[in-house]
């Protein structure tokens, strides 16, 4: 059972600010919440294939003439005060069971939300949607049925949440999921997601956006699905010094004034990817998946292969273990019992807290100073440096983390 209302401010009044722009505000949404603006940012990259998609005859279907293009609109980039007043709405009607634009206690509307927020605008627009359900609800499938229905709007006249989220009138967007329980027809209580966005153009920011997402394409579909965001990434405008950090689902943004710049993204192990790009007045889009990052540089090791069995490149042919067909501990270099051992400890930590290092047995990854391991459907890595120090990097270690030496982790596993 879906629920939808659309709600649109036009402001004429222009207000560009003369003061310098700071770092920008991404925030940090779910894996959920980024699918959503992913779907979105599809939608408007192609709105007659999403229209298609969905089975409409047209994408002006149902809409007043003019309203909607079929030309493609530049991407929105997620805004963290925006995404802070959709939040706590989205969350405001969870806890208090009921669905408006306007706030229960107050009756604060979607802008003067906003205002409060701290993001001021030249147009702002809001789309609300809840799913109920007597069955569980999971909101990495509720996101993405929400912008479906959405965007299909077959029960709301002119189709005005399609209209919002086709509209060249924004370059911002906000997002926030709740969750909570409504007491519909019969006294029945039934499970409830909500989702509010809040669409907006800063008049206190009149640069376009670069922004996108880092992501590792495991289904190779060249789109970013839920679980495959990579967080810690740095990214960099070359030319002007700007720079940011993927958030924790793989997205981010940077406003940047007009012109031809180049942007460099650096994985936490070292690893580069760098692409040209021209921008004038509209936000563009440049994602970055795994694949398209260098491959490590060759520092002469021997690189093992984790559990993944036999592999070309083991140190000793036997999946990573220390019981060798090829040689005995004894025999082999310093390094490549580091590697072994390495081994022995990832596949003792992927047994041992599987909720950390998931999917097991990932390659295995040299670079300069570093050996370790990336577990895409936890976004988290374990590694051995050059010293023989462990560390583990992930949003739930709170960035880089070191664990212990090597050599004292090993004794915990070959006591366990």
């Amino acid at each position: 059972m879906i629920s939808k209302q659309t709600l649109f401010l036009p402001v004429s009044l222009l207000l560009i600010s003369a003061n310098p722009i700071q770092a920008y505000q991404y925030g940090n949404p779910s894996a959920a919440e980024q699918a959503h603006l992913e779907a979105i940012n599809y939608a408007r990259a192609n709105p007659v294939a999403e229209a298609s998609r969905l089975g409409l005859s047209s994408v002006s279907e149902g809409s007043q003439p003019g309203a909607i293009s079929t030309q493609a609109r530049a991407p929105l980039t997620l805004n963290a005060q925006i995404s802070s007043a959709a939040q706590q709405h989205s969350n405001d009607m969870a806890a208090k069971d009921y669905f408006s634009h306007y706030s229960q206690d107050g009756g604060l509307s979607p802008f003067q939300r906003m205002t409060n927020a701290g993001y001021s605008y030249n147009s702002a627009g809001e789309n609300i949607a809840v799913v109920y359900s007597t069955g569980a609800l999971s909101e990495n499938t509720t996101s993405l049925q929400m912008h479906d229905l959405l965007f299909e709007d077959l029960d709301y006249p002119n189709r005005g949440h399609r209209v919002n989220i086709l509209s060249s009138s924004y370059k911002e967007i906000g997002i926030g999921l709740g969750k909570g329980e409504a007491v519909l027809s019969y006294g029945r209580v039934y499970n409830a997601h909500y989702i509010t966005t809040d669409f907006g153009r800063s008049s206190a920011n009149s640069k376009p956006f670069v922004l996108g997402v880092v992501y590792n394409d495991r289904n190779r579909n060249n789109k970013y699905n839920i679980g495959e965001g990579i967080s810690h990434v740095d990214i960099d405008i070359v030319e002007t010094g700007g720079s940011t950090r993927s958030a924790t689902a793989g997205g981010w943004a940077m406003p940047v004034s007009a012109g031809s710049y180049t942007i460099k993204f650096t994985l936490p192990d070292g690893r580069q990817f760098n692409k040209a790009f021209s921008i004038s007045s509209k936000n563009i889009k440049i994602d970055a998946r795994l694949s398209d990052f260098s491959a490590p540089a060759d520092t002469g090791s021997t690189t093992g292969s984790g559990s993944s069995g036999g592999s070309s490149g083991t140190a000793s042919g036997s999946s990573g273990t220390s019981n060798s067909s090829s040689g005995t501990p004894s025999t082999l270099t310093a390094s490549q019992l580091k590697i072994i051992n390495s081994d022995r400890l990832f596949d003792w930590a992927e047994n041992k807290y599987p909720e950390l290092f998931s999917p097991a047995q990932q390659p295995s990854i040299t670079v300069p100073n570093w050996y370790y391991r990336y577990y895409p459907a936890t976004n988290n890595y374990v590694g051995v440096n050059s010293a023989g120090d462990v560390y583990v990097l992930g949003d739930i270690f709170n960035g880089l983390l070191r664990i212990d030496t090597l050599a004292a982790l090993l004794i915990r596993v070959d006591n366990e």
